[in-house]
């Protein structure tokens, strides 16, 4: 009899370990109440969200747990929920102060999201004197803004094949998930980029949010506008290719200078009050004044 008995007790924990594996393995298919699609949720980096079970029963709530799916794609890991007893001593470092289960209305509420929070979830809910549970499926997606990109710009007539070239930056962060940087020449122009110079993304310990950045070079054949953009967010342009007005240089009030440096550049209001001076002082003399100390010539290009 004691022999019989030992096998059925060997038979009912076999037969346990077989619906238990059973049971872990079908966690990983989307089977939802009545058929329903998951649960599509959609959340900020730094901001909350509200995951609520979808049942309709009344019932007294025996229990109520979230977990999210692992990588081996089985529902394993607790985040929040609550039971007979309380479930704070096994809940992650990760989710102990982030999390809270609301249970009246069977919710979860998810605050001070990252990158990382992002996957599916399952709600389980056990009303009381049921065998019968209740499972609802949400797929949390997570966003993050990038920040207004930065464009800087470098003059550099050496370091490309045109008479001109400038070295262009555009840096953007605070991203998510990694988007691409693309730059936007004015239409109608003929410059084109010679050649990134170097592309670098890093993502955020904490937060997960990324910070891309990139560096090109571009030839200069006409004045045109730049811009670049990272995930859908564009810099204001810039305009660059200006080409060169006077090799005229200012020495204080009421005097000009030549000089030979081809590498500076001058607006028109320089221009202007150049032109003014050299104007005045062509009526006082026919020809240029030399007095071993100031030399006075206009050049335009």
């Amino acid at each position: 009899m004691k022999f019989h008995n030992f096998w059925i007790s060997k038979m009912i924990y076999f037969l346990i370990g077989c619906l238990v594996l059973l049971l872990n393995q079908m966690q990983g298919l989307c089977f939802c109440p009545g058929g329903s699609a998951v649960q599509e949720v959609r959340g900020t980096v730094g901001r909350a969200v509200r995951l609520k079970c979808n049942t309709s029963v009344s019932l007294p709530v025996k229990g109520v747990y979230f977990q999210k799916k692992n990588l081996s794609g089985l529902y394993e890991i607790l985040v929040n929920g609550f039971y007979t007893n309380s479930v704070k001593d096994y809940l992650l470092d990760e989710y102990r102060n982030r999390t809270r289960v609301n249970r009246t209305e069977r919710s979860l509420d998810f605050w001070d999201l990252k990158a990382s929070d992002e996957g599916h979830y399952k709600c389980f809910f056990m009303p009381q004197d049921t065998l019968k549970d209740y499972d609802t499926i949400f797929h949390l997606t997570i966003t993050a803004d990038y920040s207004v990109p930065t464009v800087t710009m470098r003059e550099c007539s050496d370091c490309g094949e045109g008479a001109l070239s400038y070295e262009l930056g555009c840096s953007s962060f605070g991203g998510y998930p990694l988007a691409n940087l693309s730059w936007t020449v004015s239409e109608g122009s003929n410059e084109f980029l010679l050649q990134e110079g170097g592309s670098v993304s890093t993502a955020d310990k904490h937060s997960g949010v990324w910070n891309v950045s990139q560096t090109v070079r571009l030839n200069c054949t006409q004045p045109t506008n730049v811009s670049c953009s990272v995930g859908g967010v564009v810099s204001p342009p810039i305009s660059i290719c200006k080409y060169e007005l006077s090799t005229l240089t200012l020495y204080g009030e009421g005097e000009c200078r030549n000089t030979p440096s081809a590498g500076c550049l001058y607006n028109y209001r320089s221009l202007l009050h150049c032109l003014k001076i050299w104007s005045k002082k062509k009526k006082k003399a026919k020809a240029f004044v030399r007095d071993g100390s100031h030399h006075m010539g206009l050049t335009v290009l």
